[in-house]
C-alpha cells in the first residue's frame, strides 16, 4: 500500500512580494547614490591637467591686461613729464630772448644774444652777451654769461670789457666767451636732442624773430616743441 503524502508549500502572499520589491529598488537606489559619492570624491588626472590648462590660460591674460595697463600708465607720466620740460624750456628761452636788444648769432644748437647796452656805448661788450649753446655729446643746454668778481673795480672792468663793432665774426666771439676767465657756465636742460634756430633775415642784425625748436628726449620716447619770439625792444648795435 502505497501512502502518498501531500506537502503544501506555502507561498508568499501579495503584501510580502511588494514590500520585498520596494525594498531591492531601495537597496538599488542606495548602490547608486553611493557610487555616485565615489565618483565624486575625487578627480581624474584628466579633469586635473584641463583645470590647470583653463588656470594657465585665464592666468596669461590677466597678466597681460596688467602689463598693458601699467606701460599705458608709464607712458602717460613720461608724456606729461616731456611736455612740463618742454613747455618750461620754451619758456625760459623765449623770455632770454624778450628781455635782448638784438640777435648776433642763430645756428644748430647756438643763440647768441646782445643783451644790454650796460655802458650806454651803442656796441656790443663782453659782458652784455648772453649765449645758449647745446653740448652735442652730452644733449644738454647751457648758458655763456660773463660775471665779474666782486672784487674789481670798475677801472679794471672796462679794462677787460671787450667791446666789439657790429661787422665782428660773433661765431669766434662766442668762442672766447666760453673761454673767458670770468665766463660763468650754467646748466639750462638735459636731454635736448635737437635744437635749431631760425632767424627771419638772413644777417642776425637784421633780425626781429626766430624760430626755436627744441626735441626733448626721456627714455625711448621724445617730445617737439617749435616757438617763435623776438625782443621786446629790438636795437641794432653801431
Amino acid at each position: 500500500m502505497t501512502v502518498v503524502a501531500h506537502i503544501r508549500t506555502k507561498r508568499p502572499s501579495r503584501l510580502r512580494r511588494r514590500r520585498a520589491r520596494v525594498g531591492d529598488a531601495k537597496l538599488g537606489q542606495s548602490d547608486g547614490r553611493i557610487a555616485f559619492a565615489a565618483r565624486s570624491a575625487g578627480m581624474t588626472l584628466v579633469e586635473l591637467l584641463v583645470g590647470m590648462v583653463v588656470m594657465t590660460i585665464v592666468l596669461g591674460a590677466l597678466g597681460g591686461v596688467m602689463y598693458t595697463t601699467v606701460q599705458a600708465t608709464q607712458d602717460t607720466k613720461q608724456s606729461r613729464s616731456r611736455a612740463v620740460r618742454s613747455t618750461a624750456l620754451q619758456a625760459q628761452l623765449a623770455e632770454g630772448v624778450h628781455e635782448s636788444l638784438s640777435f648776433l648769432l642763430a645756428a644748430n644748437n647756438r643763440l647768441l644774444l646782445w643783451t644790454s647796452d650796460g655802458n650806454a656805448s651803442d656796441g656790443v661788450n663782453l659782458d652784455e652777451l648772453r649765449l645758449y649753446e647745446r653740448d652735442t655729446r652730452t644733449r644738454q643746454l647751457f648758458e655763456y654769461t660773463i660775471v665779474w668778481p666782486a672784487g674789481m673795480t670798475q677801472a679794471q672792468i672796462d679794462a677787460a670789457n671787450t667791446a666789439y663793432a657790429a661787422t665782428s665774426n660773433f661765431a669766434t666771439v662766442a668762442n672766447r666767451l666760453k673761454r673767458h676767465a670770468n665766463c660763468r657756465k650754467t646748466l639750462v636742460a638735459t636731454g635736448l636732442k635737437t635744437m635749431t634756430a631760425t632767424l627771419n633775415k638772413s644777417a642776425a642784425l637784421d633780425a626781429t624773430l626766430v624760430t626755436l625748436k627744441l626735441e626733448t628726449v626721456m627714455g625711448a620716447l621724445s617730445e617737439t616743441c617749435i616757438a617763435a619770439c623776438g625782443p621786446r625792444e629790438p636795437r641794432r648795435p653801431a
